[in-house]
């Protein structure tokens, strides 16, 4: 991938997903990374492959602010860790039973190592967007029956969200025992992995992005790319990149959710606990801007090139002599009709910790700044481009906002045969033994992580008065 082009299909990506107040983390140059499932953790190669996305994922702003990669690493586990140890927390207990409540939805959630996610909560996951892919851009009545039935047996839909509701309920009242279990999980992660440089693994979902064929497509003009890069973001290389060039792209690209174990939101959505630095001291200030801990990586972007097709614009419009004397040709869309593409999660995680992520034989230090210098362009056929995009309807898409990025030409809508494979192709890896090798996708190029997508932390701390506190 060019220098300068992941700046723009990175904004282009987190634009469909984030919220208007959040910025992308974008590296300086495309990252060859691939997407692939693992079954545990223990092989030599398994935690190489998680230290990379966990020291990627997890890397916190440096000199270069938000969008930078420059400056002293600073990881999100040691920023955790140190909010933790400054906590106030009300007085509170739990009962035998609520103990009891809780150690029993942990093990339907996970695994025995406590890090890794079960299968049926695997299953629940990616049978949860399929079904909620299909509402979304109105499948028909049989196809989003079956693929509520399949949530529902396959998913394990009933026994996964009332363990979910119990960690919820429990967690958001109870921030010193969340808060403990996360100081727990870092430190025995910190110990597990060692080395130079230790880290706490960071896993993500679905499990079928593990292979491109279900990632979305998209023809995206320059134009779009460029509208889609926020006025923070430095926009040199885009512009090195792009130069006076018009036309479009042909990629692929996913968005997963980054999973962490260790790390629980709803502490910091808790009004159970207060900073010992002082009544001034804030985690964060709820818009992305300040704090310890203002906000957080939580998607991660991927892309594959598929075609492009550049056209160097003329520095001055071609004069017509005379105005109009014959009837000129009316220009033919070259981009075709639009179509609806589904829709990721809305309602964001659950997920999935049985997935990791495997840059392509890249070193660990280097993997956040080495990229690919070979030329896509020049070797691909210049189709015709009108001057003006089209701005196009996204049907059934609600992430999509195609109003506010430019142009989308195409884009893939998912049908329930497709929905069907990639349940068979997630019951197939989480089917797949610990001590197996699980197959590699097939892949048709070069996969590119082009960016990370952030949330912002609310408002924290909340002190509620009416609480004991000691």
């Amino acid at each position: 991938m060019h220098p300068g082009l992941n700046i723009g299909i990175g904004s282009w990506i987190d634009a469909q997903y984030s919220d208007a107040g959040t910025l992308p983390t974008l590296p300086p140059a495309a990252i060859p990374f691939e997407l692939r499932h693992l079954s545990d953790l223990e092989a030599a190669q398994d935690l190489i492959r998680v230290a990379e996305l966990a020291l990627l994922a997890n890397r916190q702003s440096g000199s270069g602010g938000v969008n930078g990669t420059d400056g002293v690493p600073n990881y999100l586990w040691e920023v955790h860790q140190e909010n933790i140890r400054n906590m106030i927390t009300a007085v509170s207990v739990l009962t035998r039973a609520q103990r009891e409540e809780l150690a029993r939805a942990n093990e339907i959630l996970y695994k025995r190592d406590g890090l890794t996610i079960s299968d049926r909560y695997a299953l629940y996951n990616e049978t949860r967007r399929i079904y909620l892919d299909l509402v979304a851009q109105g499948a028909s009545a049989e196809e989003v029956q079956l693929a509520y039935t399949n949530w529902v047996t396959l998913g394990h839909r009933a026994l996964i969200e009332e363990a979910i509701a119990t960690k919820l309920r429990l967690a958001r009242t109870i921030s010193r025992l969340a808060a403990a279990n996360d100081m727990t999980n870092i430190e025995h992660a910190l110990m597990a992995t060692g080395g130079d440089v230790p880290y706490a693994p960071t896993l993500f979902m679905p499990i079928s992005a593990v292979s491109p064929e279900y990632w979305t497509e998209a023809e995206v003009d320059f134009q779009a790319l460029e509208d889609a890069i926020k006025p923070q973001i430095s926009r040199t290389s885009w512009q090195q990149f792009r130069a006076n060039k018009i036309g479009r792209v042909h990629f692929r690209f996913v968005s997963v959710d980054l999973i962490r174990p260790w790390f629980t939101v709803s502490i910091y959505e808790a009004d159970d606990w207060r900073l010992a630095s002082g009544p001034d001291a804030v985690v964060a200030t709820g818009n992305g801007e300040a704090g310890t801990l203002p906000s957080y990586h939580s998607r991660l972007y991927m892309a594959q090139i598929l075609d492009i097709w550049p056209v160097t614009a003329s520095p001055t419009p071609p004069i017509l002599t005379p105005p109009i004397l014959t009837r000129p040709n009316l220009p033919v869309d070259p981009l075709g009709p639009p179509s609806s593409n589904p829709p990721e999660n809305p309602l964001g995680p659950p997920f999935s910790l049985s997935t990791l992520t495997r840059p392509s034989s890249n070193a660990i230090g280097a993997a956040a700044v080495k990229a690919d210098s070979g030329g896509v362009v020049s070797s691909l056929p210049v189709r015709p481009v009108i001057d003006t995009h089209r701005l196009s309807t996204i049907e059934a898409r609600p992430h999509l906002t195609s109003g506010t990025v430019g142009s989308i030409a195409t884009i893939e809508r998912l049908d329930i045969t497709s929905a069907m494979n990639k349940v068979e192709f997630v019951q197939t890896q989480v089917a797949a033994s610990a001590s197996s090798e699980v197959p590699t996708p097939s892949t048709d190029g070069t996969t590119y992580l082009v960016g990370f997508g952030r949330t912002n932390l609310p408002k924290c701390p909340n002190r509620n008065p009416t609480y004991k506190w000691p």
